[in-house]
């Protein structure tokens, strides 16, 4: 799984080895290691902040022999450098988000919890149990409001992150892409793409026209 993220200037790509980054379009990348001390780092999700685009953040698992840890990593220069934000969390890191307004304010989904920050990963608080985290996003219009997809279900909290609820009932296959765009919801999936317009509490798919839908 890769996650692409842009700014102005450069692309950051999360990769099986760390993050690439170009500053011509693609036409060449240079690898970046992401922490030192390990054999190498399966990147699963990588976040720049748009109104910051210098603070970058990204999750993955690293390894050293046959020692797994997963961890989440913090660049305040563009992805010149790296620092291990993962604190004491212990589980596998799934997706990342921000508040689009403060890229101290970070939320994680992992395989068991939601956990948020609001010191860019000095401190990480438990939000939320729930099983295999995949997708996460804030609402850009209301950065209190957001959503964080699992197996089946869509969650909500209107709090920051500090509370959470399921929304709309069950939802076919587990989450693997969330996103929040237009002022609506999109929940990925292998079942196909669903979208809901009225934040969460209904929805519809919307994969017309698109003739491989699996997410």
């Amino acid at each position: 799984r890769r996650s692409m993220r842009a700014s102005v200037s450069q692309t950051q790509v999360s990769a099986p080895l760390g993050v690439a980054v170009t500053a011509d379009g693609g036409l060449t990348w240079e690898a970046k290691r992401v922490c030192a001390g390990v054999d190498a780092v399966e990147g699963r999700a990588l976040f720049v902040h748009p109104a910051n685009p210098a603070y970058i953040y990204a999750c993955g698992v690293s390894w050293t022999g046959f020692w797994v840890k997963p961890g989440i990593y913090r660049s305040t220069n563009g992805g010149a450098s790296w620092k291990d934000v993962t604190g004491g969390l212990t589980d596998p890191i799934n997706a990342l988000a921000a508040d689009p307004a403060d890229p101290s304010k970070i939320y994680a989904a992992t395989d068991n919890f939601i956990y948020r920050s609001s010191d860019a990963g000095g401190t990480w608080l438990a939000a939320a149990e729930f099983a295999y985290g995949y997708g996460l996003a804030v609402d850009p219009a209301n950065p209190a409001t957001l959503f964080a997809g699992a197996l089946k279900t869509v969650l909500k909290s209107t709090d920051g992150g500090v509370h959470w609820a399921p929304v709309g009932g069950d939802l076919p296959g587990a989450c693997r892409r969330l996103a929040v765009a237009g002022g609506a919801v999109f929940f990925g999936s292998e079942a196909g793409l669903f979208r809901s317009a009225d934040a969460g509490a209904t929805w519809a798919p919307a994969q017309a026209g698109i003739t491989a839908c699996r997410v």
